[in-house]
């Protein structure tokens, strides 16, 4: 990518109205947040410190948790390209939240 793209880019992921993130798929880090936006942020109710020091699981409601690792297997064993499926998260207060998940 260009200096251009990646600025490009950086911007439309920090300034998206919707909630993204960027998560580790190394086998040592695997499901850790990288990088997460404010929309992000606002959504599971956590500020940006507190998710870079926790992986996806730890927003993810415990009944959708199974099929979500699974899925991130399939995409890092090379069995699928793409994944997209609702999923809900779990604030702080207990609140579940539903939101779409889709990766790449």
């Amino acid at each position: 990518m260009s200096d251009l793209s990646n600025d490009l880019f950086a911007q439309a992921f920090a300034r998206a109205p919707i909630g993204m993130v960027l998560v580790s798929i190394d086998s040592s880090s695997a499901g850790r947040f990288v990088e997460v936006n404010r929309a992000f942020c606002r959504m599971v109710g956590r500020s940006e410190e507190e998710l870079l020091g926790m992986g996806f699981q730890s927003v993810t409601h415990p009944a959708d948790l199974d099929v979500n690792v699974e899925e991130i297997s399939r995409l890092t064993r090379g069995e699928t390209t793409s994944v997209r499926m609702g999923k809900r998260y779990v604030r702080p207060n207990g609140e579940v939240i539903w939101g779409s998940w889709t990766a790449p």
